[in-house]
């Protein structure tokens, strides 16, 4: 009832987590993260974008959550370009004529399809793998781009990274959330930037949540990092 409510009374509002490169701690973008607003309150995704799911209304959460985002910064430009991340669930890539309409509708609000990175995990990709390939391959011509989310989680991650034309790697958070810590972790970041860079892949560290773990992921070479030690999701991009 309140994910329904909210996407009819457009209290779907989209918060922004920075994501800055590990050297100079400079700002890249900003992952875009589902919020309902209640009052003064807000509901993370995480508490409500299962249900969406069950009910099959994620397609309608994402889309909601892209026009939100899109109207934001047409009325509050942000310096530079920055980078824009949005997670898709497998209704929104299974609905290719919306898809296929993202470059016009990013156009239409003033931004750049550039500045767009469409986020996929194993679990949105599998059910329509065949037609993902053309979408992307098409979408990438416009100029937008792609990242394999939570990369490492599942047993899938190779073989995808292997078929699908990515231009990001997130590394899954649990590898780096102990980083410092944990030899075996720092092992499998280590390995798994060194594999995307030979692809010719940026990589994203998630969950960097304190300073030793900046100073690790600069000295291994990951490219841009994003948890709370970089900045917390706000309503509003800075």
């Amino acid at each position: 009832q309140r994910v329904q409510q909210a996407l009819s009374e457009g209290h779907l509002v989209p918060f922004f987590q920075p994501i800055r490169h590990t050297g100079s701690g400079t700002p890249f973008g900003f992952e875009i993260l589902a919020r309902i607003r209640e009052g003064d309150t807000h509901i993370s995704a995480g508490e409500f974008i299962e249900t969406a799911e069950e009910l099959g209304l994620a397609r309608q959460v994402d889309e909601a959550i892209f026009h939100a985002t899109l109207s934001r910064l047409k009325q509050m430009p942000v310096g530079g370009t920055p980078r824009l991340f949005f997670n898709l669930s497998a209704r929104t890539i299974g609905n290719e004529g919306w898809m296929r309409g993202i470059p016009d509708l990013v156009r239409a609000h003033g931004l750049s399809p550039e500045q767009i990175v469409l986020e996929i995990t194993e679990r949105e990709a599998l059910p329509q793998f065949e037609s993902l390939l053309r979408i992307m391959e098409d979408l990438r011509a416009e100029g937008l781009s792609f990242a394999l989310d939570d990369f490492g989680s599942g047993f899938s991650s190779f073989l995808y990274l292997k078929y699908l034309s990515v231009d990001y790697v997130k590394i899954e958070g649990s590898f780096v959330r102990n980083l410092a810590t944990d030899p075996r972790d720092r092992i499998m970041v280590e390995h798994i930037h060194g594999m995307a860079s030979k692809f010719g892949l940026k990589t994203i560290a998630e969950f960097v949540e304190d300073q030793e773990t900046c100073a690790l992921l600069r000295e291994i070479g990951i490219d841009y990092g994003q948890g709370y030690y970089y900045g917390y999701p706000k309503d509003a991009p800075a």
